[in-house]
């Protein structure tokens, strides 16, 4: 290669390496339109204040892939100037001195003893289903009786009747805690009075971000 060649050279790989050095905007002629691409990737257009900065290679690779509704609006890429650019601002804040108020916290326990008796009474509903089956089956026990056995004289009837009365009775009870008991545990969700749900809670408190609103105005 000549000396002509060789600097030749030297020019193209040092302007190549300024591209590089340089930021791109993708925009039209008229400089009021640009491009910038979407959280997946989708190339969108925007105003000035909403442009988006890429390489050279990429800004370039953009516009050569443009679908058809952009194509039209005859879109390059144009560098910026080193003195043009503006730093990058943060686009959200996150707190990480925030202490959380006793007022608060004092909820994971108070809500935490909620759950300890909604657990209390999911236990005792078990138990009362079991004795409500139980219960029934001594009904059936005592019909059979009556059925089988010999006619009773006044006091065995009456003997009889008292075990009926007894284990209505009983039943009766044991159906009035089940629907108090019903009456409040089908209603809730158990998982919101979990200690741990409330402590996570709490937690997101303490590293709360907000994010900027960008102004997609000129």
């Amino acid at each position: 290669m000549d000396v002509r060649g060789q600097t030749l050279g030297i020019l193209y790989k040092k302007y190549r390496e300024d591209d590089d050095k340089l930021q791109y905007v993708i925009t039209n002629s008229s400089k009021k339109v640009f491009v910038r691409l979407s959280a997946d990737g989708t190339p969108e257009t925007r105003s000035k204040n909403n442009k988006q900065l890429f390489e050279y290679s990429k800004a370039q690779n953009i516009v050569k892939h443009l679908p058809k509704t952009l194509k039209r609006f005859h879109f390059r890429a144009e560098a910026v100037p080193e003195v043009l650019l503006e730093p990058q601002k943060p686009t959200a804040i996150q707190n990480d001195h925030y202490i959380v108020n006793k007022d608060i916290t004092r909820w994971k326990e108070k809500f935490g003893s909620c759950g300890d008796v909604f657990g209390e009474a999911k236990q005792r509903e078990g138990q009362l289903l079991t004795e409500l089956d139980i219960v029934d089956k001594e009904f059936l026990d005592i019909l059979h009786i009556i059925e089988i056995e010999k006619p009773k004289d006044l006091y065995g009837g009456w003997k009889e009747y008292k075990r009926i009365q007894n284990n209505r009775e009983k039943r009766r009870m044991i159906k009035d805690e089940l629907l108090i008991i019903r009456n409040v545990i089908q209603n809730i969700n158990p998982s919101c009075l979990e200690r741990e749900r409330i402590q996570k809670a709490i937690d997101g408190l303490m590293n709360r971000k907000y994010a900027f609103r960008i102004l997609d105005c000129e």
